[in-house]
């Protein structure tokens, strides 16, 4: 018997049924060379600032350890014996990077002849202490041996030195302010009624 090979009339654009095609070998995939980070970069990146400014080694080892890092981790971690050995390798990894030098802060500066004769005479003055001060270290022998006019001068000497050091803190509060007027008032203004303080307990 003889008739069509299709058991149903073919459709037209009908696509022959897939054939099977044998699968393919993959090829094998090649080992992955990419190695892990070396941690000692990562920690040398990490603390690149401190590390660029440290003008010895040690000062590194202070910061690993103020950091936490024992030799067990340093050990385990990088390799390293202690924090002095791994602070040796960062020091000599890192690029040196010291910061620049401030610049001087603007203002006026006091540098003329004048104003050099005046400050070395302000400094002389202690000096003056010993010409006003040998009459009366030349005197008699007062309380405990000493020369009468000795407790007096201490007196003074003691009562000047604490006024000057309130003085002192009250100007440089003023130029902590950034009010250096009020420094300037406060010296002047402090300076007659100290001398009269320790003249008066002087005398």
């Amino acid at each position: 018997m003889s008739g069509s090979l299709w058991l149903k009339p073919p459709k037209e654009g009908a696509a022959l049924p897939a054939i099977p095609r044998p699968r393919r070998e993959e090829a094998p995939k090649a080992p992955d060379t990419d190695l892990a980070p070396d941690p000692l970069d990562e920690l040398a990146g990490r603390i690149d600032g401190f590390v660029a400014a440290a003008v010895h080694p040690d000062e590194v080892a202070a910061l690993l350890e103020s950091d936490g890092m024992t030799d067990d981790h340093i050990r385990l971690t990088y390799g390293r014996a202690d924090s002095f050995a791994l602070a040796e390798d960062l020091y000599a990894r890192v690029e040196r990077r010291h910061p620049a030098p401030q610049a001087p802060p603007a203002g006026p500066r006091f540098d003329g002849l004048a104003h050099c004769l005046l400050r070395g005479l302000v400094f002389a003055l202690p000096g003056l202490a010993y010409v006003l001060a040998a009459p009366l270290l030349a005197g008699e022998q007062g309380r405990y041996g000493l020369p009468g006019g000795t407790v007096p001068l201490l007196a003074g000497a003691v009562t000047g030195w604490v006024w000057n050091q309130a003085l002192s803190h009250r100007a440089y509060t003023w130029l902590g302010l950034g009010d250096r007027p009020a420094a300037a008032r406060a010296l002047l203004t402090g300076a007659l009624p100290g001398a009269l303080a320790g003249t008066g307990v002087a005398l």
